[in-house]
């Protein structure tokens, strides 16, 4: 079962007017050589927005990227919509009053068998939001820059270190050692001596 995790991106109206006709355009790296799945939207938790998600075959015959393969992981430290399918989500908001807030929760799968085959440290999943705002309907503009954003995304691959078989025997034989010679100092200072019954009796 692949982990999901939840990416959410949050619209405000900071202005002193409503807005109207708002669309939002996200693209998220989701597949890597031959198609091969390392991340996918799965579900869309948003109120008063329609979103639509691409179904699995428009996805792969409306990408002409050539994605990049797990053993280039190695040599990449970041995936973008340049080296990889991306999983386009377009919201529309019709309607945004002032001083109100849009929140749109997005629930992702990574594909722990695209990672496992690749030999890297940390990679880092770079995407992308845009929000376009239509000019005949709105009287102020946000800059050009202010309309996008990017998420990063960074994973970092764990591995398992092999225990030596010489380490193991020597941290066993050392920790015997150890006790050995708490027991004989106890033994030194008497703590093993047990005095018979009487002989206290015998001493007074």
């Amino acid at each position: 079962m692949s982990p999901e995790f939840r990416t959410t991106v949050k619209i405000q109206n900071l202005a002193c007017y409503a807005v109207s006709n708002l669309s939002l355009l996200m693209a998220f790296p989701a597949t890597g050589y031959q198609g091969r799945e390392f991340l996918w939207v799965t579900r869309i938790i948003a109120d008063n927005v329609t979103c639509s998600l691409p179904n699995r075959t428009e996805f792969g015959a409306a990408n002409s990227v050539i994605p990049l393969h797990p053993e280039e992981l190695e040599h990449t430290d970041r995936v973008n919509c340049t080296n990889a399918g991306c999983q386009v989500v377009a919201c529309q908001l019709q309607r945004l009053e002032r001083s109100s807030e849009v929140t749109i929760h997005l629930l992702r799968a990574v594909r722990n068998e695209f990672f496992r085959k690749a030999k890297f440290k940390t990679v880092k999943i770079i995407s992308s939001i845009t929000l376009n705002v239509q000019e005949e309907d709105n009287l102020f503009l946000l800059p050009k820059a202010a309309h996008q954003r990017q998420v990063v995304l960074e994973i970092i691959q764990s591995k398992l270190v092999p225990l030596s078989l010489w380490i193991l025997i020597g941290s066993i034989l050392g920790g015997l050692l150890l006790l050995t010679v708490v027991i004989l100092f106890l033994w030194k200072v008497g703590f093993f001596i047990h005095k018979k019954p009487g002989e206290d009796e015998k001493e007074e």
